[in-house]
């Protein structure tokens, strides 16, 4: 959280004094050694303002989720964090993300509102995923009963249609298999066709449903638990 102070440029001489939180994303696939930020005569350093959600959401995936190819400040996960004014752990894994028993028990021992689980990508072909993915779901469910669970479908269905439709129907049924277990609080998102992540965040004795839509605003209501 800074203090802004500046005057002439755009503002045409106008000085003006602004608290304004700023978030420095580090590089995702380099080394940091030192860490420098320029500040005008003047400005100050406070702590940030809170999260309005700061229990986080907890995304897990391949380098879709992690951001491989883009900017750190560009993964999904980042821009609902910014959108939704939540805290969040991105444990995204370009290439290796493969629902390991190991990263399984971890997870699930993390405190957290929200867990969205992108995992398809890193399966290294649809047996493994049918073995692993609801596994996955079951051993998070045995620590983590009420907290809402995303299930998402790979977003580039189209390189390969016919095997990523087969893909799909295995996460399909790792949601089918948990609401006839009697989980309300699952959730599946088509990668093929979604426009929209959903995000349900507990406040209290109340629940926020946070949709996000492209990149049209946000739109919420909130609900008694």
């Amino acid at each position: 959280r800074i203090l802004l102070t500046a005057s002439g440029g755009p503002f045409r001489g106008r000085s003006y004094d602004e608290m304004k939180d700023v978030i420095i994303y580090f590089p995702l696939n380099a080394s940091l050694s030192e860490v420098y930020v320029g500040l005008r005569e003047g400005s100050k350093l406070e702590s940030p303002s809170a999260y309005t959600h700061e229990k986080p959401v907890v995304f897990y995936g391949s380098s879709i989720v992690h951001g491989g190819g883009s900017r750190p400040s560009s993964p999904y996960s980042s821009v609902l964090s910014r959108r939704l004014d939540t805290e969040f752990i991105n444990l995204g894994f370009g290439g290796g993300a493969k629902a390991e028993k190991a990263i399984m028990e971890y997870i699930a021992g993390l405190d957290m509102s929200v867990f969205v689980y992108d995992y398809d990508h890193n399966a290294p072909n649809i047996e493994h995923l049918q073995e692993s993915h609801f596994a996955f779901y079951e051993t998070f469910r045995k620590r983590q009963p009420y907290i809402p669970y995303i299930m998402i479908s790979r977003p580039t269905f189209f390189v390969n249609p016919e095997v990523n439709a087969k893909r799909r129907q295995v996460i399909y049924e790792s949601y089918r298999k948990a609401l006839e277990l009697g989980d309300q609080r699952v959730f599946f998102i088509d990668g093929e066709t979604a426009r929209q992540m959903v995000l349900l965040l507990r406040s209290g004795s109340a629940t926020t449903r946070l949709v996000v839509i492209g990149s049209s605003p946000l739109s919420t209501h909130s609900t008694e638990a």
